[in-house]
């Protein structure tokens, strides 16, 4: 019998983590495995790179102008963490309404782990993945109305997921959670598909070059 994984993400903008899920997504043994992401907002450049046999469900249709700046207005007013609650709730039960699911996957911090704590009950196990170090820069701290809260969310999980030994370190020096429940799991890199791209072009080659990625500032 197939394993149901559910992963829960905001949304698929250009970023790290979201490149790595995808390459998760499409690697996987979809004989052994049922996967349905959960996306929050149905938008993002990866949107069409998810695999087909992977289920799609999203909380709202694509983001706008108008919705971001309610936001704003509740958070001004003090009302986002209430609202948050109560609608952002009631919207994800609504859409999982009937689920049950082996294992769900909080694949970022922030608002996917809130998103993660209203529907723990619906696994047999929960997990979440950290992919920085939050205690230097700790953006996640909007979604949550304190630090407290935010551990909350995390003490629901059975596991807690880092990419890098610093990463676990940094998060455990922040927030009182046992250790015992946190481990590495280094980012996957899907050598094939670097391959394939670095085939696809002509490149000329006169000498030694070296291409780095990377963020400036912690800033994507």
């Amino acid at each position: 019998m197939k394993k149901h994984i559910l992963f829960i993400m905001p949304d698929l903008p250009s970023g790290g983590a979201e490149k790595v899920l995808i390459d998760i997504l499409r690697n996987f043994d979809y004989k052994l495995y049922d996967v349905t992401l959960l996306l929050k907002y149905r938008q993002g450049v990866y949107l069409n790179d998810i695999p087909s046999a992977v289920r799609l469900r999203t909380m709202f249709g694509a983001s706008n102008i108008w919705l971001e700046r309610w936001h704003r207005l509740l958070g001004m007013l003090h009302c986002y963490h209430l609202y948050h609650s109560i609608v952002h709730k009631l919207v994800l039960l609504f859409t999982l309404r009937g689920l049950k699911f082996d294992t769900i996957v909080s694949f970022m911090e922030g608002e996917a782990v809130r998103l993660h704590s209203y529907i723990v009950g619906k696994a047999a196990k929960n997990v979440s993945w950290v992919h920085i170090d939050l205690k230097t820069k700790h953006w996640s701290k909007v979604f949550f109305r304190s630090d407290c809260q935010e551990q909350d969310a995390y003490e629901k999980m059975d596991s807690i997921v880092f990419v890098s030994q610093e990463a676990k370190v940094k998060f455990l020096e922040l927030f009182g959670i046992d250790a015992e429940k946190c481990c590495v799991q280094y980012n996957l890199i899907d050598s094939a598909a670097i391959r394939e791209l670095a085939l696809s072009k002509d490149v000329k080659k006169e000498k030694l070059t070296v291409c780095m990625v990377g963020r400036l500032n912690g800033q994507k």
